[in-house]
């Protein structure tokens, strides 16, 4: 994560364009992983954008609890 802080960083200072969004390292069981490479495979995507996905759902899903919860 840090390796990707600097990145970001060295390209604002540089005006150079970046992506934003975060890099994060996750650990997974190989049973996860096989998994997940099977869902992405079905829907004709990377590992990575799947994973992306799984993320997104959760965090949506935790938002919207958080909020009916209020």
């Amino acid at each position: 994560m840090l390796d990707d802080f600097i990145a970001k960083a060295e390209a604002i200072r540089d005006g150079r364009d970046y992506d934003e969004r975060v890099t994060m390292p996750i650990d997974i069981s190989d049973a996860d992983f096989v998994s997940i490479a099977r869902m992405a495979h079905d829907r004709d995507i990377t590992f990575n954008e799947m994973v992306e996905h799984i993320l997104r759902e959760e965090i949506d899903r935790t938002n919207r609890e958080l909020t009916s919860a209020v």
